[in-house]
């Protein structure tokens, strides 16, 4: 898309992942030597909210998921999905963090870290009533994904003749044929947290994320 628009697509999320004071935060910090352009480039996607310096001068989207099937992600993630890395202080602390979400099990690890992920959204939250920034959602990417593009490219003010080009090259990505606990992609489906989880613990994610619900336009 950059390239039909004549724009530079600058990708340096994982450069940020692996500082490490942006490890484990719920915003990444950018080097103050980092030149950021003011136009004519398009920045990201990133994983989590960008501290930018001059931030008000850029069109910023973020695309949010329902945090109680991002925690149910977060579980099949730990368990299933990555391999435990070589380094010996961090296979040994990988290791430690599979056993205990193996013993929280499905519900208890989704209640615990609940608290944490509030963090993460009432970042998202601030940011996006200090900086008017616009909120798509995940759901609607992965259910009506020519209205997701249509808003994007609105907030954004590209083109909207590009509609037709992203939804040819990406629609087919937003699919899965089964569910995979080891993969990934494991499901796409919205909602993923009332198939597994027990009722008593949905009702206490939705007390935690109470504020959080509403503002997402999503149901208890």
């Amino acid at each position: 898309m950059a390239m039909k628009l004549e724009m530079e697509h600058v990708f340096n999320d994982p450069s940020l992942e692996s500082m490490p004071e942006n490890r484990g935060r719920p915003a990444r910090i950018v080097p103050k030597n980092w030149k950021l352009s003011r136009t004519g480039a398009i920045y990201g996607p990133y994983r989590r909210y960008i501290e930018l310096d001059g931030i008000e001068n850029f069109t910023n989207i973020i695309v949010l998921r329902d945090p109680r099937d991002v925690l149910i992600s977060l579980y099949y993630s730990n368990l299933f999905s990555h391999d435990a890395p070589r380094e010996p202080a961090q296979r040994a602390k990988f290791v430690e963090e599979e056993q205990m979400t193996r013993e929280a099990g499905i519900d208890g690890y989704c209640i615990k870290a609940a608290d944490r992920m509030i963090l993460y959204y009432d970042i998202y939250k601030a940011a996006q009533k200090e900086h008017k920034m616009r909120v798509l959602s995940y759901e609607e990417m992965v259910t009506d994904f020519p209205s997701f593009v249509r808003k994007f490219l609105e907030y954004a003010d590209f083109p909207p003749n590009l509609s037709g080009f992203l939804v040819e090259k990406f629609h087919q990505g937003f699919s899965a044929p089964a569910e995979n606990k080891y993969k990934h992609k494991r499901q796409i489906t919205p909602g993923d947290h009332r198939r597994k989880l027990k009722r008593d613990t949905i009702k206490i994610l939705n007390e935690k994320f109470a504020n959080v619900l509403p503002w997402l336009n999503l149901s208890n």
